[in-house]
């Protein structure tokens, strides 16, 4: 999930995207050597709703979470 400045954004399911995780890794595995500690960004299922399009700015904070793995939350500066 994803949450930005204490309003949910995102809480879809890896499961709902375009391009399974399997498939994603295929593909940067074919181009890049991927190594233990890799972050890969992924992208979202659709529903940003009022966010989409909007860039961050100077105090946003962001959270974002995998269930069963933890959070991070970071703030802009």
């Amino acid at each position: 999930g994803f949450r930005l400045n204490g309003v949910d954004v995102q809480d879809g399911r890896t499961s709902h995207m375009r391009y399974g995780i399997g498939e994603i890794l295929d593909y940067l595995g074919r181009h890049i050597e991927l190594r233990p500690g890799d972050l890969i960004a992924t992208g979202t299922p659709a529903r940003i709703g009022p966010f989409a399009g909007r860039h961050l700015g100077r105090g946003d904070t962001m959270t974002c979470w995998i269930d069963g793995i933890g959070e991070l939350t970071n703030t802009v500066e």
